[in-house]
Protein backbone atom coordinates (compact mmCIF):
# COMPACT_ATOMS: atom_id res chain seq x y z
CA UNK A 1 0.00 0.00 0.00
CA UNK A 2 1.26 3.53 -0.70
CA UNK A 3 1.72 6.05 2.05
CA UNK A 4 -0.61 9.05 1.69
CA UNK A 5 0.70 12.18 3.35
CA UNK A 6 -0.15 15.88 3.30
CA UNK A 7 2.27 18.86 3.27
CA UNK A 8 1.78 19.22 7.01
CA UNK A 9 -0.02 16.99 9.48
CA UNK A 10 -3.12 18.99 10.41
CA UNK A 11 -6.72 17.91 11.00
CA UNK A 12 -7.86 20.01 8.04
CA UNK A 13 -5.42 18.44 5.58
CA UNK A 14 -6.27 15.00 6.89
CA UNK A 15 -9.93 15.80 6.19
CA UNK A 16 -9.04 16.90 2.65
CA UNK A 17 -7.12 13.70 2.07
CA UNK A 18 -10.06 11.62 3.28
CA UNK A 19 -12.52 13.64 1.15
CA UNK A 20 -10.50 12.91 -1.99
CA UNK A 21 -10.79 9.21 -1.28
CA UNK A 22 -14.50 9.27 -0.42
CA UNK A 23 -16.75 8.89 -3.50
CA UNK A 24 -19.69 11.27 -3.78
CA UNK A 25 -23.09 10.63 -5.44
CA UNK A 26 -23.21 10.79 -9.23
CA UNK A 27 -25.70 13.66 -9.15
CA UNK A 28 -23.14 15.91 -7.44
CA UNK A 29 -20.86 15.77 -10.48
CA UNK A 30 -23.07 15.14 -13.50
CA UNK A 31 -24.00 18.77 -14.28
CA UNK A 32 -20.39 19.97 -14.03
CA UNK A 33 -19.16 17.06 -16.11
CA UNK A 34 -21.63 17.78 -18.92
CA UNK A 35 -20.77 21.49 -18.81
CA UNK A 36 -17.07 20.73 -19.24
CA UNK A 37 -17.83 18.20 -21.96
CA UNK A 38 -19.56 20.93 -23.97
CA UNK A 39 -16.33 22.94 -23.86
CA UNK A 40 -14.33 19.91 -24.99
CA UNK A 41 -16.59 19.56 -28.01
CA UNK A 42 -16.06 23.17 -29.07
CA UNK A 43 -13.17 25.13 -30.55
CA UNK A 44 -11.62 27.81 -28.34
CA UNK A 45 -8.78 30.29 -28.05
CA UNK A 46 -7.33 30.99 -24.59
CA UNK A 47 -4.91 33.71 -23.49
CA UNK A 48 -3.48 33.34 -20.01
CA UNK A 49 -0.19 33.59 -18.15
CA UNK A 50 1.56 34.89 -21.25
CA UNK A 51 0.49 31.94 -23.41
CA UNK A 52 -1.88 31.82 -26.38
CA UNK A 53 -3.48 28.41 -26.79
CA UNK A 54 -5.89 26.99 -29.35
CA UNK A 55 -8.01 24.00 -28.35
CA UNK A 56 -9.92 22.40 -31.25
CA UNK A 57 -12.69 19.87 -30.54
CA UNK A 58 -11.62 16.86 -28.44
CA UNK A 59 -8.65 18.69 -26.94
CA UNK A 60 -8.86 19.56 -23.24
CA UNK A 61 -9.75 23.27 -22.99
CA UNK A 62 -7.63 25.54 -20.81
CA UNK A 63 -10.67 27.18 -19.24
CA UNK A 64 -10.31 29.30 -16.09
CA UNK A 65 -11.40 26.39 -13.86
CA UNK A 66 -9.32 23.78 -15.69
CA UNK A 67 -6.89 21.52 -13.88
CA UNK A 68 -4.20 22.64 -16.34
CA UNK A 69 -4.41 26.19 -15.03
CA UNK A 70 -4.43 24.95 -11.43
CA UNK A 71 -1.25 22.98 -12.03
CA UNK A 72 0.52 25.85 -13.79
CA UNK A 73 -0.48 28.24 -11.00
CA UNK A 74 0.95 25.72 -8.52
CA UNK A 75 4.44 25.39 -10.02
CA UNK A 76 6.01 26.78 -6.84
CA UNK A 77 4.06 24.45 -4.53
CA UNK A 78 4.98 21.51 -6.77
CA UNK A 79 8.65 22.59 -6.92
CA UNK A 80 8.57 23.03 -10.68
CA UNK A 81 9.55 26.70 -10.80
CA UNK A 82 13.35 26.40 -10.55
CA UNK A 83 14.70 23.27 -12.29
CA UNK A 84 18.39 22.49 -12.21
CA UNK A 85 20.29 22.68 -15.52
CA UNK A 86 19.66 19.57 -17.58
CA UNK A 87 16.62 18.38 -15.66
CA UNK A 88 13.98 16.74 -17.86
CA UNK A 89 10.20 16.70 -17.58
CA UNK A 90 7.67 14.56 -19.45
CA UNK A 91 4.06 15.70 -19.85
CA UNK A 92 1.89 12.61 -20.41
CA UNK A 93 -1.49 13.20 -22.01
CA UNK A 94 -0.36 16.69 -22.91
CA UNK A 95 -3.56 17.85 -24.63
CA UNK A 96 -3.07 21.42 -25.83
CA UNK A 97 0.53 21.48 -24.56
CA UNK A 98 -0.24 24.14 -21.94
CA UNK A 99 1.60 22.44 -19.07
CA UNK A 100 4.53 21.39 -21.26
CA UNK A 101 4.95 24.93 -22.60
CA UNK A 102 4.77 26.46 -19.13
CA UNK A 103 7.41 23.97 -17.93
CA UNK A 104 9.69 24.75 -20.88
CA UNK A 105 9.35 28.45 -20.16
CA UNK A 106 10.35 27.74 -16.53
CA UNK A 107 13.60 26.15 -17.74
CA UNK A 108 12.84 22.43 -17.97
CA UNK A 109 13.94 20.27 -20.88
CA UNK A 110 10.50 19.07 -21.91
CA UNK A 111 9.01 16.22 -23.88
CA UNK A 112 5.29 15.66 -24.27
CA UNK A 113 3.03 12.92 -25.55
CA UNK A 114 -0.62 12.13 -26.15
CA UNK A 115 -2.47 9.14 -27.55
CA UNK A 116 -4.83 11.41 -29.53
CA UNK A 117 -3.47 12.71 -32.84
CA UNK A 118 -5.51 15.93 -32.58
CA UNK A 119 -3.83 16.70 -29.25
CA UNK A 120 -0.34 16.12 -30.65
CA UNK A 121 -1.14 18.47 -33.52
CA UNK A 122 -2.64 21.09 -31.19
CA UNK A 123 0.41 21.02 -28.90
CA UNK A 124 2.74 21.48 -31.88
CA UNK A 125 0.68 24.38 -33.22
CA UNK A 126 0.54 26.03 -29.79
CA UNK A 127 4.31 25.74 -29.44
CA UNK A 128 4.70 27.57 -32.75
CA UNK A 129 2.13 30.22 -31.75
CA UNK A 130 4.21 30.96 -28.65
CA UNK A 131 7.56 30.97 -30.43
CA UNK A 132 8.77 27.79 -28.74
CA UNK A 133 9.93 24.37 -29.88
CA UNK A 134 8.47 21.30 -28.22
CA UNK A 135 9.17 17.59 -28.63
CA UNK A 136 5.63 16.18 -28.94
CA UNK A 137 4.98 12.55 -29.81
CA UNK A 138 2.01 10.29 -30.41
CA UNK A 139 2.23 8.03 -27.37
CA UNK A 140 0.08 5.77 -25.20
CA UNK A 141 1.21 7.03 -21.77
CA UNK A 142 5.03 6.61 -21.82
CA UNK A 143 5.19 4.01 -24.61
CA UNK A 144 6.65 6.50 -27.10
CA UNK A 145 9.58 7.26 -24.78
CA UNK A 146 11.13 3.83 -24.37
CA UNK A 147 14.75 4.02 -23.20
CA UNK A 148 14.37 7.58 -21.89
CA UNK A 149 14.16 8.73 -18.28
CA UNK A 150 12.94 11.92 -16.63
CA UNK A 151 13.23 13.81 -13.39
CA UNK A 152 9.49 14.57 -13.37
CA UNK A 153 6.57 12.94 -15.14
CA UNK A 154 3.28 14.86 -15.09
CA UNK A 155 -0.03 13.19 -15.83
CA UNK A 156 -3.00 15.55 -15.73
CA UNK A 157 -5.22 12.53 -16.02
CA UNK A 158 -8.92 12.32 -16.90
CA UNK A 159 -10.38 12.81 -13.42
CA UNK A 160 -13.90 11.53 -14.10
CA UNK A 161 -13.90 7.83 -13.24
CA UNK A 162 -17.64 7.45 -12.67
CA UNK A 163 -19.84 5.01 -14.55
CA UNK A 164 -22.14 7.61 -16.14
CA UNK A 165 -19.41 9.06 -18.36
CA UNK A 166 -20.23 9.53 -22.04
CA UNK A 167 -18.96 6.42 -23.82
CA UNK A 168 -16.85 8.21 -26.45
CA UNK A 169 -15.33 10.72 -24.02
CA UNK A 170 -11.62 10.05 -23.50
CA UNK A 171 -10.68 13.65 -22.63
CA UNK A 172 -12.41 14.04 -19.27
CA UNK A 173 -13.39 10.47 -18.42
CA UNK A 174 -11.69 7.18 -17.62
CA UNK A 175 -14.43 4.97 -16.11
CA UNK A 176 -12.98 2.97 -13.26
CA UNK A 177 -9.58 4.67 -13.50
CA UNK A 178 -7.80 1.90 -15.41
CA UNK A 179 -5.65 4.40 -17.30
CA UNK A 180 -4.34 5.82 -14.05
CA UNK A 181 -3.52 2.35 -12.75
CA UNK A 182 -1.49 1.65 -15.91
CA UNK A 183 0.32 4.95 -15.45
CA UNK A 184 1.44 4.19 -11.90
CA UNK A 185 2.51 0.67 -12.79
CA UNK A 186 4.71 1.86 -15.66
CA UNK A 187 5.97 5.29 -14.58
CA UNK A 188 8.74 4.08 -12.25
CA UNK A 189 10.60 2.63 -15.24
CA UNK A 190 10.84 6.09 -16.82
CA UNK A 191 12.09 7.99 -13.75
CA UNK A 192 15.65 8.92 -12.98
CA UNK A 193 16.97 8.24 -9.46
CA UNK A 194 15.17 10.63 -7.13
CA UNK A 195 12.54 11.35 -9.78
CA UNK A 196 8.87 11.87 -9.10
CA UNK A 197 5.45 11.80 -10.70
CA UNK A 198 2.78 14.49 -10.39
CA UNK A 199 -0.80 13.51 -11.16
CA UNK A 200 -4.27 14.94 -10.79
CA UNK A 201 -7.05 13.44 -8.73
CA UNK A 202 -10.55 14.38 -7.58
CA UNK A 203 -13.39 13.07 -5.50
CA UNK A 204 -15.01 11.84 -8.72
CA UNK A 205 -11.94 9.65 -9.27
CA UNK A 206 -11.72 6.03 -8.14
CA UNK A 207 -9.95 6.07 -4.75
CA UNK A 208 -8.78 2.49 -5.28
CA UNK A 209 -6.30 3.61 -7.94
CA UNK A 210 -4.23 5.17 -5.16
CA UNK A 211 -3.61 1.68 -3.76
CA UNK A 212 -0.90 0.71 -6.23
CA UNK A 213 1.99 -0.80 -4.25
CA UNK A 214 5.44 0.72 -4.15
CA UNK A 215 4.58 4.42 -4.11
CA UNK A 216 4.78 7.15 -1.48
CA UNK A 217 2.08 9.67 -2.37
CA UNK A 218 1.73 13.16 -0.96
CA UNK A 219 -1.17 15.55 -1.61
CA UNK A 220 0.44 18.90 -2.44
CA UNK A 221 -2.25 21.03 -4.10
CA UNK A 222 -6.03 21.01 -3.73
CA UNK A 223 -9.10 23.19 -4.21
CA UNK A 224 -12.81 23.05 -3.40
CA UNK A 225 -15.50 24.03 -5.92
CA UNK A 226 -19.26 23.76 -6.31
CA UNK A 227 -20.34 24.69 -2.78
CA UNK A 228 -17.54 22.47 -1.44
CA UNK A 229 -18.98 19.40 -3.19
CA UNK A 230 -16.15 19.03 -5.69
CA UNK A 231 -12.55 18.62 -4.56
CA UNK A 232 -9.60 18.25 -6.89
CA UNK A 233 -5.87 18.43 -6.49
CA UNK A 234 -2.45 17.05 -7.35
CA UNK A 235 -0.45 14.30 -5.74
CA UNK A 236 3.32 13.92 -5.90
CA UNK A 237 4.59 10.35 -5.92
CA UNK A 238 8.00 8.81 -5.32
CA UNK A 239 8.69 5.13 -6.05
CA UNK A 240 9.78 3.06 -3.08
Amino acid sequence: MPTLTAPTDTPFLNHVRQALQRPAPLAVFEAGYLEHLALVNGSQRWDFDGLTLLTPPQVYPVAPASSSRLLIASFTALELDHPQPGQCLLDVGCGSGAIALAAARAGWQVAAGDIQAQCVEAARINAQLNGMSLDVRLSDLMAGFQGETFDVIIFNQPFYHLANAVAEDCVLADPGGSLHVRFLRAARHFLRPGGRVIFGFANCSNPNVLEQPGWELSLKVFRFEGNLNYLSGFFVGYPR
